[in-house]
C-alpha cells in the first residue's frame, strides 16, 4: 500500500491550520477576554457537534465510493453521491433550523455568560452555516473514497485555518464582538461548500448515473449516524458540564490547552484517513494483515511529539499564552496528552471495522460509553474543575481504544462482511 504521500498531505491539510490556530489563540485569548473566549469555545463546540451529526453519510460515502471505483463503475460513484449528498444537504436545513430554536435554551444552560443575547443570536449566525458545512463534510467523504488527497488537503487548507483566522480578522476588524465572529465562520463554510462541490463535479466527470443499493447505503449510514451523533456528544461534554458546574472562564482554562494538545490528533488521522479505501479496497482479510502492521508506524508518528509536549509543558505554555498563562493549566495538559496518545491508538480499529463494514460495533461502543462518562465527568468536574474533565476525557479514550482493539483482535471476518 502506498501510503506515505497521501499521508504527508493529509498531514499539510490538517496540520498547517492547526499550526495557524496555535498562532492565533492567544490573541484570541486576550483580545476577547476568558470569559468571551469561552464562550466563543462553547459556540465552536455546539455548531461542531450538530454539523458532525452528518447521519454517517460522510463515512458511508467514503466506503461506498471507494468500492465503487474499485470495481471500475464510475456510474455507481456518481449515484452514490448524488443520492447522499441530496440526504446531507436536506439535513442540514432541519439542523439548522433545530439549532437555531434551541439556542436560547443553550446559552441559557451557561453560567456567567457575558452578552447573553449576543451569545444566541452569534450561535443563530452559526446555525445559517450548518448546511454547508454538512454538505461539506459529504463531499470530503466523496474525495477520500475517490482517494483524490491532493485536491481534498488543498480545500481542507484554507478551510481549517478560516476556523481561526476568521475570528481574528473579525477581532480586528470589529473588535471583541460575537455576532461578527459568527457572521466570518458562517461565510467562510459556504464558500468552502462551493468550492468543495466544483472540486467533486470534476473528480467523479460526467456520464450516466446508476442509482445506489439504498438498503446498503441506509444500513451504514444508519449505524454511523449514532457514532456520528453519539460520538461528539461525547467529546463535547466536558465542556458542557464544566460550563455548567463552574463557569464560561472555566471552560477556557480547559479548552486552551485541550485545543493544543488535541491538535496532535492529526497524526492518527492523517495516517488512517489514507488507510480506509485502501482497506475497503483490500477487501477485510486483507485489511486485517495490515491492521497490526501499521501500529508501528502510527506509534512512531504520535508518541514522540506527545512526550516532548508533556515534558516541556510549563516553559512552553508560558511562551505560547504569554500575558494569559495561568499556573493550572499545565498538569490539564500533561493529562490531556496521555489522553490523545490513548485515542490515537483506537484510531486504527475503528478504521479496520469502518473497512469491514461493521459499523454497528462502532455504534454500541458510544452508547455504552455514553452514560458512565456523563456521570464520570459530572463528579470530577464537581471535585477538581478543569483537572477533573480532563481526567474524565482521557478515561474514556482509553476504554474506547480497549474496547475497539479487543473488536478487532477478536473478529474473524469473511469477504462478506465488507457489505454494509
Amino acid at each position: 500500500m502506498k501510503l506515505a504521500g497521501p499521508t504527508l498531505l493529509n498531514l499539510i491539510g490538517l496540520g498547517l491550520p492547526m499550526l495557524l490556530g496555535l498562532a492565533l489563540i492567544p490573541s484570541l485569548l486576550l483580545g476577547l477576554g476568558g470569559s468571551r473566549f469561552g464562550v466563543l469555545a462553547l459556540l465552536w463546540t455546539v455548531a461542531a457537534y450538530f454539523g458532525l451529526f452528518d447521519f454517517g453519510l460522510s463515512r458511508a460515502l467514503t466506503q461506498a465510493v471507494a468500492r465503487c471505483r474499485a470495481a471500475g463503475d464510475a456510474a455507481a460513484a456518481r449515484g452514490v453521491a448524488r443520492v447522499g449528498l441530496w440526504v446531507l444537504g436536506l439535513g442540514g436545513v432541519v439542523l439548522g433550523l433545530v439549532l437555531a430554536a434551541v439556542a436560547p435554551w443553550v446559552v441559557g444552560s451557561w453560567q456567567q455568560v457575558p452578552e447573553p443575547d449576543r451569545a444566541i443570536l452569534a450561535l443563530r449566525v452559526l446555525a445559517l452555516g450548518l448546511p454547508g458545512f454538512i454538505l461539506s463534510s459529504g463531499y470530503r467523504g466523496v474525495l477520500e473514497g475517490a482517494q483524490a488527497f491532493k485536491a481534498l488537503n488543498l480545500l481542507r487548507l484554507p478551510m481549517g485555518a478560516w476556523t481561526f483566522l476568521g475570528p481574528w480578522l473579525a477581532l480586528q476588524i470589529w473588535g471583541p464582538d460575537l455576532v461578527a465572529v459568527a457572521w466570518m465562520l458562517m461565510a467562510g463554510r459556504w464558500l468552502a461548500c462551493l468550492a468543495h462541490a466544483a472540486v467533486v463535479a470534476r473528480v467523479l466527470g460526467r456520464g450516466p448515473v446508476t442509482p445506489p443499493d439504498a438498503r446498503g447505503l441506509l444500513v451504514a449510514s444508519g449505524w454511523l449516524s449514532v457514532v456520528a451523533g453519539v460520538n461528539p456528544l461525547v467529546a463535547a461534554a466536558d465542556r458542557f458540564i464544566l460550563g455548567a458546574l463552574a463557569s464560561a472562564h472555566a471552560v477556557a482554562q480547559y479548552v486552551t490547552p485541550q485545543e493544543l494538545v488535541t491538535k496532535l490528533s492529526v497524526l492518527p488521522a492523517a495516517l488512517t484517513s489514507a488507510l480506509l479505501p485502501q482497506w475497503v479496497q483490500a477487501g477485510p482479510v486483507g485489511a486485517k494483515q495490515a491492521l497490526l502492521r501499521a501500529l508501528r508506524p502510527l506509534l512512531y508518528l504520535v508518541l514522540p511529539p506527545l512526550l516532548v509536549l508533556a515534558m516541556v509543558a510549563e516553559p512552553f505554555l508560558q511562551w505560547w499564552l504569554r500575558a494569559a498563562f495561568e499556573p493550572g493549566i499545565v498538569p490539564v495538559l500533561q493529562v490531556l496528552c496521555v489522553g490523545v496518545g490513548l485515542n490515537a491508538l483506537g484510531y486504527l480499529p475503528s478504521t479496520w471495522l469502518q473497512a469491514c463494514g461493521d459499523f454497528r460495533s462502532l455504534a454500541w461502543v458510544q452508547l455504552a460509553l455514553l452514560p458512565p462518562y456523563v456521570l464520570l465527568m459530572w463528579w470530577l468536574c464537581q471535585r477538581h474543575g478543569a483537572l477533573g474533565a480532563a481526567a474524565s476525557w482521557t478515561l474514556r479514550m482509553g476504554a474506547d481504544a480497549a474496547w475497539l482493539w479487543l473488536r478487532a483482535l477478536r473478529t474473524q471476518p469473511a469477504p462478506s462482511e465488507a457489505q454494509p
